[in-house]
């Protein structure tokens, strides 16, 4: 018995530049393995096994590709992320996230923010549900339905029924922007990338 450590093996895929890796909760001396063929060498049971189980996490990987790609979304890291760990279909949800960002953002008052700030997108805020009340009459939205035609509609909203005027409507679609910028460099929102 060689008394050489246990390294892990890592699976890694690399898509557009970008690294996705997880553990495979397998480990192997250095030795055995082969870095060039991303297997263990050898012929002995404990390779058989270990690059049969390799073997299976790969097609795991092609599988998420095909079915990504089939429900005609991009195939990438965070599409893989999503997919391998089970969060794909979980919603992400509006409101959710914006009263996220007023909290952080209130922990913030004094060092990078201003109580007057933070009034705005407390009042933001409040607009976006009466919003999703008036045009859908929901409590909340998935931001996957976030589009032009949804920022339409909301300056369309903000002028007629809320009566507000031009400047006021641009800054308060500007705290909104905020929001959705953070969903887009998280690549959240579907045809996104940051």
């Amino acid at each position: 018995m060689t008394t050489e450590a246990l390294l892990p093996i890592y699976l890694r895929v690399t898509i557009d530049g970008r690294r996705f890796e997880v553990t495979t909760k397998r480990y192997i001396e250095s030795s055995k393995w082969s870095s060039n063929a991303g297997k263990v060498k050898g012929n002995s049971e404990e390779a058989r096994s270990i690059n049969a189980f390799l073997d299976v996490l790969k097609q795991k990987v092609y599988n998420y590709q095909k079915e990504t790609l089939r429900d005609d979304k991009p195939f990438s890291v965070q599409t893989l992320r999503e997919k391998w760990f089970g969060t794909n279909d979980r919603p992400r949800m509006l409101m959710g996230i914006f009263q996220q960002h007023n909290v952080r953002m209130a922990a913030l008052i004094g060092r990078e923010f201003s109580k007057a700030t933070m009034i705005r997108y407390k009042t933001t805020i409040g607009h976006t549900k009466a919003f999703l009340k008036w045009k859908w009459k929901v409590e909340d939205l998935d931001i996957r339905k976030l589009n032009f035609e949804f920022i339409s509609n909301f300056e369309f909203w903000f002028k007629s029924v809320r009566n507000c005027n031009h400047n006021s409507t641009l800054k308060y679609l500007s705290n909104f922007r905020k929001i959705t910028n953070k969903c887009i460099q998280l690549a959240w929102l579907p045809g996104c990338r940051n």
